[in-house]
């Protein structure tokens, strides 16, 4: 237990406890539902069988379906199948979340790569594009995971055993990570924007400076956090 953390801290260090009390919000039915739609289709088990472990890796899924997954967040939102080969048919799009969700996420998880200057410095030599990253370790230590995305690549990195043994070196942040973040440096910079606009998808909203909920009366200081246009605001800071 870490205390009061902002969501975007919470998702950046998968802290178990956040991510599994957002599960319980959710529901674990509703979100085995949606797990379909972006194209996770292997947690084929009852809901009731995976529990709220459901966010801490309980459940199988192929490398492909995440990476396809992560694609949409990168496309802020429309999902399409991956293709193998550039000359497969491309699918049409479907929207599996809000545009406002994805720039959110994409706040969020933008940080430096291993090894890079802070973002909010001025880098020697090239210019870096901004970059988003995730990892992810699997339950009993079986799965190392990293994805590595923005508007021109996305890099996806599973590292385990063939017989899925288990390995305490098999953790996402020190196994998988420096590799994707390799990758992804290596790929040319495309001639568009790397990085989302700005648009109206987002609004600005008062919150506490330490909770990080919509403000109260009595919360001595605020901040002005953005927010997907969408989201709902049904809670004021009870901290206070």
């Amino acid at each position: 237990y870490n205390g009061l953390v902002s969501a975007a801290e919470a998702l950046r260090h998968s802290l178990n406890i956040p991510a599994i009390a957002v599960l319980d919000r959710v529901g674990v039915a509703r979100f085995c539902a949606f797990l379909p739609e972006i194209g996770i289709d292997s947690a084929t088990k009852s809901p009731a069988t995976y529990g709220l472990g459901l966010a801490l890796g309980n459940c199988e899924v192929r490398l492909e379906d995440m990476a396809a997954a992560y694609c949409m967040i990168a496309n802020l939102g429309e999902y399409r199948p991956l293709r193998v080969l550039a000359s497969d048919p491309m699918a049409k799009p479907r929207r599996s979340l809000s545009k406002g969700t994805c720039l959110a996420l994409y706040a969020m998880l933008e940080h430096s790569l291993p090894g890079e200057f802070d973002a909010t410095l001025v880098p020697v030599g090239r210019l870096l594009t901004r970059a988003c990253w995730k990892t992810g370790t699997s339950a009993g230590y079986r799965d190392a995971w990293t994805f590595v995305f923005n508007r021109h690549y996305l890099v996806a990195v599973w590292m385990g055993n063939n017989d899925g043994s288990a390995s305490n070196k098999l953790v996402g942040a020190r196994a998988a990570l420096p590799l994707a973040a390799e990758i992804f440096r290596s790929l040319p910079p495309k001639v568009y924007p790397a990085w989302p606009e700005d648009s109206t998808e987002t609004k600005p909203v008062r919150v506490c400076a330490l909770s990080g909920l919509p403000a109260a009366t009595w919360c001595p200081n605020t901040r002005t956090a953005s927010i997907p246009h969408d989201a709902y605001l049904l809670r004021v800071c009870d901290v206070h």
